[in-house]
């Protein structure tokens, strides 16, 4: 037991020794690192590095804003289009082939049948009468019935979905 200790000492001693500090360059009497070739990092100008100047708004922007084709169309496929194609409930609600964007279209263009508003507000989110009715809000800004999902589906449209929609109308309901 000694003797391993004294090699895992003797280990130490060595890696430490190979990886030590860095040597520092320093400028010499020829003038200043960049005229010896090297910058304060060590690396060559001319390199073959080029750095893209860094655009603010960019950094800031966060992820995309949600689609209507690739993020909302699938969460109204499985919680909406069961009823909303399959009667004359409005608005109607297709969200495959060609029909997808006939759907979305409806619900820009679209005032909803039982509230002063429209289905999809773009922008404006809480004026906007299909995420009232899915977040159960619908009775205060004078709609009637019930939520979506109604209670008879026992299902609710999950939180993270309900934000998702909330993000889409609040970016300007894209396509």
């Amino acid at each position: 037991m000694r003797c391993s200790s004294w090699r895992l000492v003797s280990l130490a001693f060595i890696f430490l020794g190979a990886c030590g500090p860095a040597e520092q360059t320093e400028p010499d009497d020829a003038g200043t690192l960049a005229d010896a070739g090297l910058t304060d990092s060590g690396i060559q100008p001319d390199a073959g590095v080029t750095l893209e100047p860094i655009d603010a708004a960019s950094m800031d922007a966060g992820p995309p804003a949600p689609r209507f084709e690739t993020h909302i169309a699938p969460i109204f496929e499985f919680q909406c289009q069961g009823c909303h194609f399959v009667t004359d409930l409005p608005p109607r609600i297709f969200v495959q082939g060609d029909d997808i964007r006939t759907t979305f279209d409806g619900l820009l263009q679209s005032a909803a049948t039982r509230a002063p508003l429209d289905y999809v507000q773009p922008g404006l989110p809480d004026q906007s009468y299909l995420l009232l009715k899915i977040e159960g809000r619908h009775l205060s800004a004078g709609g009637e019935g019930n939520h979506m999902p109604p209670p008879a589906a026992r299902r609710r449209v999950p939180a993270q979905d309900v934000e998702l929609i909330r993000a889409w109308i609040e970016a300007g309901a894209l396509f």
